[in-house]
């Protein structure tokens, strides 16, 4: 049940404009965190929002034929989350890509509501003329 609590929880705050968090991917790169958070109103003018990227690959050349690795031991959005074991991967294929992203013990607060795991990973696969697919794991 935590499961799809933590998955609505993620959904909803990605629905409703709040910070974007946690494996946030495509099939050609792999982050193991994209969090944007809202800038804040000091007299009466919204400042622009602010992006951080943790563990990123960067982006595979069309039809590459290689690999991208990047990680951290830990890592952290001050006020927002904080993990550990970030870890995100992309191989590429002439006709096929696949990418995964994956955080350690994450601890994370959104819209004052606390969400704690052990693990959270997203995986992603897209070949030439079958479309793409994904998966993802949450436990704890």
């Amino acid at each position: 049940m935590l499961r799809g609590w933590v998955t609505l929880g993620l959904t909803a705050a990605g629905l409703l404009g709040l910070p974007s968090t946690v494996a946030a991917q495509i099939v050609t790169q792999a982050k193991a965190v994209q969090a944007t958070v809202a800038g804040p109103t000091v007299l009466w003018i919204t400042l622009p929002a602010t992006t951080t990227v943790l563990a990123d690959t960067g982006a595979l050349p069309r039809g590459a034929t290689d690999a991208l690795e990047a990680s951290s031991v830990e890592g952290s959005v001050p006020s927002l989350l904080s993990a550990d074991s970030l870890h995100a991967t992309v191989i590429g294929l002439p006709d096929e890509a696949a990418s995964e992203a994956s955080l350690g013990s994450l601890g994370m607060s959104v819209a004052g509501n606390s969400i704690w795991v052990d693990f959270i990973m997203a995986e992603a696969l897209a070949v030439a003329g079958a479309g793409g697919s994904g998966d993802s794991e949450i436990d704890g």
